[in-house]
């Protein structure tokens, strides 16, 4: 796992890889402007909570179904095309819902851009993984993050300063602003010419007596025989997949619930958890993908879970705003360490022409944790007190955690790699 010394030479900043982040963070600030608003919309035009739900429900759940297909079409006729499809599937929803005030084509027009967000959010992290050089994988995966990061941070803020007048007028520039924003990451997209480089390379590499091979032009790597698959994913993905998925039941009381804990208490505005958090992210991602590949995951997935669970148990027994700012550099410290350290992980152990089918199964595993430990951690809140999620919560993580350490770690991979040396899929290991 750790890189010789003439590696850390390799160029991380390409164009190809800022213009994917560019792309990503452009749909990025289309996904949190619109979840930030489009509830209140709901109730606006309806008076009723049940559709404010609802909009949210089958956008999250259209992404998650998207996934897996978007993994294996993005391996088979290349990521760019869904980079571009999934941006304008996401501007053209956009500019639908500036001209519809019924609820049904408002659910469909939601469930069009669910489809357009999962195709361009799995096809982006693969992409990106194919531009990075091997030996600095982990760094750039969590510099790419850093989108996300700046997309929270602006996006719902600049959506909810055009609605502020609260009219339908209002609310239609917020459309055209969504319709613009994402169709300015699909612009960026088009840009994108790494796999027409690869493309050529390969043909040119190719021996002319064999005319049969015909280039995938995705992977820049040479065919060979694969690894077998479950549904389309390599048996690799699937324990860290596991881990992902135990871990954000946990991770999903903070998403679902800290803002209802924070009002129960009295805290007022709990914007202020969520900013520190994202600097806490800010952080972590800054500064440990370097520690990954020098020292590999373990250093880091296994103090930032532990510390993680620690942190969401101590939710409960802060009594003031400012200390539940403060606690909240930590837990995005810990949230920004091991998010995309599992992300890498899964790149890394899955083979370089699956890279689309690895980045579905790493949103799937977090979709999935948050569709499911959601209603659960409600359901717990509502039975007995609100502070029980949070403990559940962490026991979650520390689950999670030792799933990891007893089927996940890179000592148990690298064993189980030199056992089944026919099933190896880690090229770049």
């Amino acid at each position: 796992m750790t890189p010789g010394p003439e590696t850390k030479k390799e160029k991380l900043l390409s164009k190809d890889y800022i213009i994917i982040m560019c792309s990503s963070l452009c749909v990025n600030i289309y996904t949190y402007a619109f979840i930030a608003t489009l509830p209140p919309y709901m109730l606006f035009i309806t008076g009723r909570a049940f559709y404010a739900g609802i909009i949210t429900s089958v956008y999250s759940l259209t992404a998650l179904a998207v996934r897996p297909a978007a993994g294996v079409f993005s391996d088979r006729i290349g990521r760019v095309k869904l980079l571009i499809s999934g941006a304008l599937i996401c501007s053209a929803a956009a500019f639908g819902f500036a001209f519809t005030t019924s609820v049904i084509m408002l659910i469909v027009l939601r469930m069009i851009s669910g489809i357009g967000f999962g195709l361009h959010s799995t096809c982006g992290g693969a992409a990106a993984a194919d531009v990075l050089p091997k030996s600095r994988l982990a760094e750039g995966i969590g510099y790419f993050g850093l989108y996300s990061t700046v997309g929270q941070m602006t996006a719902p803020a600049l959506a909810l300063a055009i609605v502020a007048g609260g009219t339908a007028a209002d609310y239609k520039n917020l459309f055209f602003f969504g319709f613009f924003i994402a169709g300015a990451g699909m612009i960026f997209a088009c840009f994108l010419t790494y796999e027409r480089r690869r493309r050529k390379s390969e043909a040119s590499a190719a021996p002319a007596s064999s005319g049969r091979e015909k280039p995938s032009g995705n992977a820049g790597v040479p065919a060979g025989p694969l690894p077998k698959t479950i549904l389309g994913f390599e048996y690799a993905v699937f324990k860290p997949g596991v881990v992902l998925l135990i871990m954000f039941f946990g991770i999903a009381s903070i998403l679902s619930y800290i803002t209802v804990f924070a009002e129960l208490k009295g805290f007022g505005n709990s914007g202020l958890y969520f900013t520190f958090s994202a600097l806490g992210v800010l952080f972590s991602r800054l500064l440990l993908g370097k520690v990954v590949d020098k020292r590999g995951a373990d250093v880091v997935v296994i103090p930032a879970a532990a510390m993680l669970a620690c942190l969401i148990s101590l939710i409960p027994t802060v009594n003031s705003m400012t200390a539940l700012a403060a606690l909240a550099v930590p837990i995005g410290i810990s949230q920004g360490a091991l998010l995309p350290t599992m992300n890498q992980m899964m790149f890394r152990r899955c083979s370089p022409q699956r890279r689309g089918t690895a980045s579905g199964a790493y949103y799937c595993a977090v979709d999935l944790g948050i569709v499911i430990g959601s209603p659960i951690l409600g359901a717990v809140a509502d039975a007995a007190d609100i502070r029980f999620s949070f403990w559940l919560s962490s026991v979650w993580i520390l689950i999670a955690l030792t799933v990891y350490i007893l089927f996940c770690t890179d000592k148990r991979y690298s064993a189980n790699l030199s056992q089944n040396k026919p099933s190896s899929a880690d090229s770049e290991t």
